[in-house]
């Protein structure tokens, strides 16, 4: 059995792996309440612009279910498309919601404030969420200097957008946060774990190693502090700049809850 490390080794810990969230001044430009213009297509090709990513990622939310209920064969697919995909307009720049902070944003499009989503939507959603958040991070990573400063100066750590409110045992179901843990094996060997999805942190990775053409870094479990290699390929709606040309891509999760 594994016992957890003393808190000497939290050096080894900090030196292989980079947090980020707003409120932490290195690294704050990858999360989605850094307050820069996003500009994405949807689906359809037609471009949409947002004051930050995470109005970009709420907003898309509801106008990607939309259009996917459109073509749907239900008597009422018209009807719920057309005002899920009014509601998610509200969020772009020009919109009701368009100035809103990120904070505010995920309050908006989340559970309780947003529209009530039915199980067939909360799997669309599922299906198509990587995908808008790639768009969301490739497109600052294109477009701001910081971003690009950001993630090249995190060399080959493993980025992680932690999880705050969830104990341990709760992070098999958090799916884009993550929690890396430092854990002695009975052979004195120091293991770095990922605790949850950590999906965020391996969209940023999967960016960064494109520039140097390195498969992407995954972070379930990581042996003996190395890192474990697999190939992810780029979501096929959205081809990213020709500067950064391997091809990549972000694999389907099952089904799991709206994130808030």
């Amino acid at each position: 059995q594994k016992k957890k490390t003393d808190p000497k080794v939290n050096a080894e810990l900090e030196s292989k792996v980079m947090t980020f969230f707003y409120k932490k001044v290195k690294g704050r430009e990858l999360s989605n309440f850094y307050e820069v213009e996003i500009n994405i297509p949807d689906s359809s090709g037609k471009m949409r612009s947002f004051s930050n990513g995470e109005l970009a990622f709420h907003g898309m939310k509801y106008i990607e279910i939309g259009y996917q209920i459109s073509a749907t064969e239900s008597p009422t697919a018209a009807e719920r498309s057309a005002k899920l995909i009014e509601f998610g307009e509200r969020f772009e720049k020009s919109g009701e919601f368009g100035q809103l902070t990120g904070a505010q944003a995920k309050s908006k499009g989340g559970k309780k404030h947003g529209i009530e989503m039915s199980q067939q939507e909360i799997g669309m959603w599922s299906a198509s969420r990587d995908e808008v958040q790639y768009k969301i991070s490739q497109y600052k990573f294109d477009t701001y200097s910081e971003v690009r400063e950001v993630l090249e100066s995190s060399g080959d750590k493993i980025l992680i957008h932690p999880a705050a409110r969830d104990g341990d045992d709760k992070m098999e179901k958090v799916y884009w946060e993550g929690r890396a843990k430092l854990i002695q094996s009975e052979s004195g060997e120091n293991e770095i774990h990922i605790l949850g999805e950590n999906r965020l942190g391996n969209i940023w990775m999967d960016i960064r190693n494109k520039l140097t053409a390195k498969p992407i870094t995954t972070t379930p479990v990581i042996q003996k502090s190395t890192l474990i290699s697999t190939s992810i390929s780029t979501p096929s709606v959205y081809t990213p700049t020709p500067t950064h040309s391997q091809t990549t891509q972000i694999a389907t999760p099952a089904i799991t809850p709206l994130r808030e």
